[in-house]
């Protein structure tokens, strides 16, 4: 049996997903720009909005999902904050795990990994907002790197 080496179970159903992801963040309704930024998990795909010099807010998608499910929500966010919309390592979008066996397994590892982000994009202190599993991880953040949540988003 072959090794699965990706969250994909196989390039056809990569495609597919890209192909919505790239329909949907073509409707973002705000100027934007996407980069990577690589962890000691794999690199991280984040789409960034809202003006250089405002408060940064991190937002972070539910389980299954990708950082375009706040499409809704990103024209009033990117108004008074520097958005951060991230896709998660380890699942769909465009981060991407350098090997399935780092996967984080638990909160503190996914804590771990965005503390690295955090400190890629040069944020010390940020709103972060979950959804779902996303939320879960904002919580695991909240306990072990308590000093980098400015606040929650309800």
């Amino acid at each position: 049996m072959a090794k699965i080496s990706s969250v994909y179970v196989n390039p056809e159903n990569k495609a597919k997903i890209m192909s919505v992801y790239a329909k949907q963040l073509a409707q973002w309704p705000v100027p934007y720009e996407c980069f990577n930024v690589l962890t000691k998990y794999g690199s991280t795909h984040i789409v960034v909005s809202g003006p250089k010099d405002a408060p940064p807010i991190v937002l972070l998608h539910g389980q299954h999902g990708t950082t375009t499910m706040w499409l809704p929500n990103i024209l009033a966010l990117s108004r008074d904050y520097r958005t951060y919309a991230i896709d998660t390592i380890g699942d769909l979008g465009k981060s991407e795990l350098d090997d399935l066996e780092k996967y984080p397994k638990n909160g503190q590892a996914y804590s771990e990994w965005l503390v690295d982000v955090f400190d890629v994009l040069g944020i010390n202190q940020a709103f972060v907002i979950g959804e779902s599993r996303g939320g879960w991880i904002t919580i695991n953040l909240s306990i072990y790197s308590s000093e980098r949540v400015k606040g929650i988003g309800k």
